[in-house]
């Protein structure tokens, strides 16, 4: 839900020593992520099964794990499922900010379309395909598989959604709540960024907004 765009925007931060956001080559070529400029800064640290299997290690565990970032200044990371609050930042980082990208109820099933549309569909493995495994696909209407498909990715926003207000409390010294529709407003979306550099105890930063404004656009049918 835009956590790639955010976390390009503070690449642009003096502080960042990592590689600079790549700018689109094509900016009409139909690729509503903005995944053409950010590279995770350590590995096994983004998906659902990552957030499962690091809230399993013990404390020492975990120093090992973020061992090849403890000289990092400045790191921006892409955490894609609520289920890493489980992990307790504040035992392994003495300056963090975790930005929550949260949408309202009423705005997920946009956001589960939009989650369909982004990624590359293996309609095999999805849920609903055991139901209709033994029939020919391309005698089932193209409608009705992309409809089980964006169904299956709402009930998944909603469980994520669901687990984050009935196990985590925010914490306003580390936690910022950002709506995602909220990236249509760069007032909005420049005070999240200034909060977060508030919070860090470092300097703020003017927004690139016609990299924001081309991002936007192009996902203008899910805002």
């Amino acid at each position: 839900m835009f956590g790639t765009l955010i976390c390009n925007l503070f690449m642009h931060h003096k502080l960042w020593q990592g590689t600079k956001p790549a700018k689109k080559q094509n900016p009409d070529d139909g690729d509503l992520t903005a995944h053409h400029g950010y590279v995770d800064c350590l590995k096994n640290f983004h998906g659902y099964n990552d957030s499962i299997q690091l809230s399993h290690k013990t404390i020492h565990e975990l120093e090992d794990f973020f061992k090849p970032i403890e000289n990092v200044i400045f790191g921006v990371h892409r955490l894609s499922s609520y289920y890493f609050t489980k992990i307790k930042l504040e035992e392994h980082f003495k300056n963090f900010v975790r930005i929550i990208i949260k949408p309202d109820l009423n705005q997920i099933d946009r956001f589960g379309e939009r989650m369909d549309d982004v990624l590359h569909i293996d309609y095999h493995n999805q849920w609903w395909m055991k139901n209709v495994a033994k029939k020919d696909l391309s005698k089932i209407p193209p409608w009705f598989i992309k409809k089980m498909s964006v169904k299956e990715k709402i009930k998944y926003l909603q469980r994520h959604v669901n687990f984050l207000e009935t196990n985590y409390t925010v914490n306003p010294k580390t936690d910022i709540v950002f709506n995602p529709s909220d990236i249509t407003n760069t007032t909005l979306l420049q005070h999240m960024i200034d909060d977060t550099c508030s919070l860090l105890d470092i300097d703020k930063f003017t927004l690139p907004v016609k990299e924001i404004e081309n991002h936007v656009n192009l996902n203008r049918n899910y805002l």
